[in-house]
């Protein structure tokens, strides 16, 4: 009864945040971090089927890189390889099925891993109760943060499946933990950060009797952990030297301490009702089950809370966004708060005859509030948006309509650490609310600069326009001679801009040709000749994985389009890194010879040697 009132429960969740109707329009989610992680995961997808790997060379963006294959992509590995297996339903059906299913299944998995823990099936379905109000009140998945959401139950299970596996060591067991920590770290690699400490202790603890067959055991997880996610793995450290290793954590931040209580608000707010209810429960369920279990848990659970109110006080904390650990405290209070709130009601009820179902009920009736306070916490908040609004499409429609592919289209886009847009109606508009730009190359099928994310601090991204900065510097410091030249070093033919200071600096460039405005964007013109080659002429296209060069002239060609190592040719030629200081990263330079067509690719072998 339980489970068939949490599933009703969590039906009407679902439709309220992603719909089932969602599923059968043209368009992907795209609010917000969706839209990025939409651009990447449907390139990646095709790459991994016709590849089979899960990095891409993409010229779509930042005039070439490693799509896939930076630390910016260690957050959404899994999304390429489930929409390659959805790929019979069209990419943005697959995208948007994907993200329902990492949504539903919050509930469940916290029942499975609940059991796994040692409760019963009667504690193992109230803990699904919690479960549905924690997702029905995480605005960060709305966001489109829905990998790091996933990982913030699953690690849940995986700590129950590796406190299994420590116990009593065996193949079984072990390729079950490998198979679900590999997923999990595959989904997004916080499932790794999350576990380190839970099992790191239950690693000490059991070491402590049985060190031998533990350390083993250990070992040979976390090396088939590796070799399961070395796909992604290896390209990383490949190129990460090259490209940068650092991560935008300037979000999700803990304030001071007497800031605490406001950290609290909607979306936290629930977490002190399941201390309450957890603290409860572990008393009785630390009792019955594996002592190096209850330490282990309740040592985590701690931790999750220290470093969720004040992580930002330690620097190594810091960088991985600590309020965010609010939402793995939840999930990991959620089996605790099932047992307490089965004890509670057990109490309640005791001398009662028959009273076993009837707690259950008002062991169910204790989450009541729970939920309620969920639901009316993001009564305001509106289904995620399944469908291009007519500005969206009108913006598209509009670039389309002006540019061509004979150049790259600088469309400006919106960082997120700035002020908001002095422009009336922007958190409605699709490019200010999110990372649209990562999605554009692939609806409007042209070459653009600016995106994918605007605080991404990988080398290559300096070729970027947003919020008033133009390759890493405010836009009104450029000298008019010195834009013009950085416009043809990229082959920038168009730029579609909104803020003031980019409006205020176009507007008086003496080469600039003003040719039409769209709401707050004006799309100008750059005189210079388009071509794809800085030095020696050819006609270029560009694809991803491929840039097919044809009618070649010169002995040296020169593209603008950036280098990484790894670069092939077919025919075989030399290709090098040519360097120059206005560059955001090196462009691809070849020595042809006498050859006049050949195509350009990233290397098919493991090691980055071409063959």
């Amino acid at each position: 009864m339980i489970l068939v009132a949490a599933a009703a429960a969590h039906l009407a969740v679902l439709q309220a945040v992603v719909p089932w109707t969602s599923l059968g329009t043209d368009a992907p989610f795209h609010f917000d971090d969706f839209a990025l992680h939409y651009g990447r995961g449907a390139i990646l997808s095709e790459a991994l089927l016709e590849t089979g790997r899960l990095w891409a060379y993409d010229p779509s963006l930042m005039a070439g890189y490693p799509l896939g294959a930076t630390v910016f992509d260690l957050d959404n590995v899994g999304t390429g390889i489930a929409m390659a297996v959805f790929s019979g339903l069209g990419p943005a059906t697959g995208f948007k099925l994907f993200v329902w299913l990492c949504f539903a299944g919050a509930p469940w998995v916290i029942g499975l891993a609940a059991r796994r823990l040692g409760l019963t099936v009667s504690e193992a379905a109230l803990a699904t109760l919690p479960a549905i109000a924690i997702a029905a009140t995480n605005v960060s998945f709305r966001y489109g943060m829905f990998a790091n959401f996933t990982a913030c139950y699953l690690v849940v299970w995986v700590v129950a499946r590796a406190q299994s596996f420590l116990a009593r060591p065996g193949w079984r067991s072990g390729f079950a933990l490998v198979a679900l920590g590999g997923a999990g770290v595959a989904l997004h690699v916080f499932v790794g950060i999350l576990a380190l400490v839970p099992c790191g202790l239950l690693v000490f603890l059991y070491a402590r009797t049985h060190p031998r067959r533990t350390l083993a055991a250990a070992s040979g997880v976390t090396l088939a952990l590796v070799a399961v996610n070395s796909f992604w793995l290896v390209p990383y450290l490949r190129f990460a030297p090259v490209i940068g290793w650092d991560y935008p954590h300037d979000f999700l931040q803990t304030g001071d301490f007497d800031q605490v209580i406001r950290s609290l608000r909607p979306v936290w707010a629930l977490v002190p009702y399941l201390l309450l209810l957890g603290g409860v429960g572990f008393v009785s369920w630390a009792r019955r089950v594996d002592r190096n279990l209850a330490i282990a848990y309740g040592v985590w659970v701690i931790v999750l809370l220290a470093v969720g109110l004040q992580g930002s006080q330690v620097e190594f904390l810091r960088r991985i966004e600590p309020a965010h650990m609010l939402v793995p405290l939840s999930f990991a209070l959620c089996p605790l708060a099932g047992v307490g709130a089965h004890r509670i009601a057990t109490a309640c009820l005791r001398g009662i005859r028959a009273h076993g179902p009837l707690a259950m009920v008002v062991a169910a009736l204790l989450f009541v509030p729970h939920l309620g306070y969920a639901l009316v916490a993001v009564r305001w908040l509106p289904p995620i948006p399944a469908a291009y609004s007519p500005q969206a499409r009108e913006f598209f429609s509009w670039i389309e309509r002006h540019t061509d592919k004979s150049a790259r289209v600088a469309i400006e886009d919106r960082s997120h650490r700035g002020p908001a847009p002095s422009i009336p109606g922007f958190l409605s508009h699709h490019l200010f609310t999110g990372h649209m730009a990562a999605a554009i190359p692939r609806i409007v099928d042209r070459e653009v600069i600016g995106g994918p994310y605007a605080e991404m601090p990988i080398e290559p991204h300096r070729a970027d326009l947003a919020s008033g900065r133009f390759f890493g510097q405010p836009i009104g410091d450029w000298d008019d001679r010195a834009f013009g030249e950085q416009l043809a070093l990229y082959n920038i033919g168009w730029l579609a801009v909104w803020s003031d200071p980019s409006h205020a600096y176009l507007d008086r460039h003496p080469d600039l040709e003003h040719v039409d405005s769209l709401g707050p964007f004006r799309l100008y013109r750059s005189p210079h000749p388009h071509s794809f080659a800085l030095e020696g002429s050819a006609e270029i296209r560009a694809r991803t994985n491929a840039i097919e060069v044809r009618a070649a002239r010169g002995e040296r060609l020169v593209l603008k389009y950036h280098w990484y190592p790894g670069f092939c040719s077919n025919p075989p030629l030399p290709v090098i890194a040519f360097e120059q200081p206005e560059l955001a990263a090196p462009f691809i330079a070849v020595e042809m010879g006498n050859t006049r067509d050949f195509t350009l690719h990233p290397t098919r072998g493991p090691l980055g040697s071409c063959p």
